[in-house]
């Protein structure tokens, strides 16, 4: 305390300069975010080949986890109702619900629709599994070099864990944080997903669903409208026929 105080009365011509930086501590270089640009995501979401690696990155863009957290889900962690994938945790190991975008799971839908009657599908059995046979349970290793040929093809080395930057940086985009362990703490309680993953076959079933719920909403109108006909005849018909009742027993 009295170290800083005698530093706060001193005359600024004894006040120590800041001399020059020591060779061996360079200052640090500001770098760019480690993030996948929205266009080359879309390219590196086309050029995957099979129902489930688009499951997969689109639960990790989506829900923000670890990529080994998202591969031991089990059939049970998945709550499509919900649009909710169960995950433990990678520190606390701790089970925790995280929301992921609707795309994600109509693609996981597709990939448990093409290996139905290959792999076990219980609550308890891996979500995940290998396209090969024997049918494996899928590995963060097998899981990497998925991904590592999907960026061959685009002549990119992104990482797994660069979905999860990618996450990271639309959370603080969307909320303005500007530090690290602010974007942390906001990562897993956002509401709603980060991104969602909707190529052509996605986008037509979207299409197919908007003009059947608004047929069936038009329908539900006009029997609402029917029924209210029906209803005011029927209250007319029962009226008219009290009028004549009581006119008969007004006779007698």
């Amino acid at each position: 305390m009295l170290c800083w105080l005698a530093l706060l009365l001193a005359s600024p011509k004894h006040r120590r300069q800041r001399g020059p930086r020591s060779p061996y501590r360079p200052k640090l270089a500001a770098r760019r975010p480690r993030c996948i640009p929205d266009d080359k995501f879309n390219e590196l979401f086309a050029g995957l080949s099979s129902h489930r690696d688009r499951a997969l990155v689109a639960f990790w863009v989506s829900t923000r986890a670890r990529a080994s957290e998202l591969l031991g889900a089990r059939g049970g962690d998945v709550d499509a109702g919900q649009q909710l994938i169960t995950v433990i945790r990678k520190g606390t190991l701790a089970m925790q619900q995280l929301p992921a975008s609707p795309d994600a799971f109509v693609w996981l839908r597709l990939y448990q629709a093409q290996m139905h009657g290959l792999v076990p599908a219980g609550r308890d059995d891996p979500l995940w599994w290998t396209l090969r046979k024997p049918f494996r349970q899928l590995t963060y290793h097998a899981a990497r070099r998925m991904f590592t040929r999907a960026n061959d093809s685009l002549g990119t080395n992104w990482s797994l864990h660069d979905l999860r930057h990618s996450a990271a940086y639309q959370v603080a985009r969307r909320g303005r944080h500007h530090r690290h362990r602010a974007v942390a703490r906001t990562l897993f309680r956002s509401p709603r997903p980060v991104r969602e993953c909707a190529p052509e076959p996605v986008i037509g079933l979207r299409q197919s669903l908007s003009a059947y719920r608004a047929q069936r909403a038009n329908c539900e109108q006009a029997w609402s409208a029917s029924f209210l006909r029906c209803r005011f005849f029927c209250c007319t018909a029962v009226r008219d026929l009290l009028a004549q009742l009581s006119a008969r027993n007004a006779q007698f």
